[in-house]
């Protein structure tokens, strides 16, 4: 299980960050353009946010924020 987590992490917490950006900038009045947006950001986020380069980058930045914040 800590393993599987550790892969979904970076997907889970990085995709906020996408979907408020969208969120910001989209149109609200049509619902067609909204769905089109989101169905596309969904695909690359799960495209990018699975790259082994892109958890190692994410993984080495929480281990940082880890060190800084936590240890001595």
């Amino acid at each position: 299980m800590e393993k599987w987590g550790a892969d979904t992490m970076p997907m889970y917490i990085s995709h906020l960050f996408v979907f408020s950006m969208i969120a910001a900038v989209l149109p609200k009045d049509n619902w067609m353009i909204v769905v089109l947006v989101n169905a596309i950001g969904i695909i690359f986020c799960i495209w990018l946010f699975s790259r082994d380069w892109y958890r190692r980058i994410f993984n080495n930045v929480l281990n940082l924020i880890k060190k800084t914040v936590f240890e001595e």
